[in-house]
Order: structure tokens, then sequence, then C-alpha cells
């Protein structure tokens, strides 16, 4: 259900030291669905009752299980941008349809 690189996983266990004294964990979340594919961000936030754990040596992820459900897992990596490294998230299942009817569905007036 994760697969994440090992630079990857020194970044967020880096970026969670700051967090743990609040007891927030770092949380996927999914930020749009597109025509180009699903995109996800992190953000840092306190565990709910229904979150499921995902976990790699001493890193916890929470997601919750309908995103779990639908993508069937993530691989995590990182790349250089703009000389600082970025977190790269990736479903093992994506689907590329979006939820913008008024945009991709509209009829261009010639």
């Amino acid at each position: 259900m994760l697969n994440i690189t090992e630079t990857a996983y020194n970044f967020l266990l880096r970026k969670s030291k700051l967090y743990y004294s609040q007891d927030r964990l770092p949380r996927l979340i999914l930020t749009v669905k597109s025509c180009s594919g699903a995109r996800f961000a992190v953000c840092y936030d306190k565990q709910r009752e229904d979150d499921q754990i995902l976990r790699h040596r001493d890193l916890k992820i929470l997601v919750s299980p309908s995103l779990l459900q639908e993508y069937e897992g993530f691989e995590l990596d990182t790349e250089e941008y703009f000389f600082a490294p970025r977190l790269l998230i990736k479903p093992f299942k994506n689907e590329f349809k979006c939820d913008c009817d008024s945009k991709c569905n509209k009829e261009v007036n010639g």
C-alpha cells in the first residue's frame, strides 16, 4: 500500500519531527482530480478515528480509507525543484477523468 524511497522517507521524517510534539502526523490528501490524473499533497494533521495508518520504519502517514480504496496505495519520492526538494506522490491506480463538467464538457462557440 506504500512504496517510499529513502529520500522521501528522510524528507517526511525530518518534517514530521517538527509536528510530533503537537500530535500531528503527515496526512495524504487529494487536492484535485483532473484530466491529467489525481494530484495529492501532504499536510500535518491530528489522527481521526477512521484513519488508516501507513507505516514505513519510524514514519506514520495518515490516509482516509476511501482514498486508499480508490487509489490502492501510493508511491512517494522526491525531486529537486528550483534547488529544493519536493515530494512526489503517485497513486498505484490513477483515473484520468475530472470532476469539472463545466470546463471539460463545455462547448466552444466559434
